[in-house]
């Protein structure tokens, strides 16, 4: 498992230029890798959450957080059944300072 954690340590940026490479390569290694991990990331919190909050009040404080905001990037990391890595990409989206709603 250390040399697949050594190449785990490559993030690849995707933007619109290499968009469709990257895909195709997502495609391809999906096939020796196929358990999928997901991330997330919104512009800032506008309301930050109690760490001993109970589940509702963590749920309704995440809908006021995400709703109003936009996605900016998500991230794909693959592994197989081991917990062996086969990359990590990081998916950059359109986000205008001017006009999509963020916590400075």
């Amino acid at each position: 498992m250390a040399a697949a954690a050594a190449v785990a340590a490559k993030i690849t940026a995707v933007w619109k230029h290499n968009f469709q490479q990257e895909i195709f390569r997502l495609d391809v290694v999906l096939f020796r890798f196929p358990v999928v991990s997901f991330d997330t990331e919104f512009p800032g919190f506008f309301q930050n959450t109690p760490r001993d909050a109970i589940d509702l009040t963590r749920y309704k404080d995440l809908r006021h957080n995400v709703d109003p905001s936009r996605l900016i990037q998500f991230g794909i990391t693959v592994a197989d059944a081991r917990g062996n890595i086969g990359g990590t990409w990081e998916f950059n989206l359109r986000f205008d300072l001017s006009k999509d709603l963020f916590v400075s």
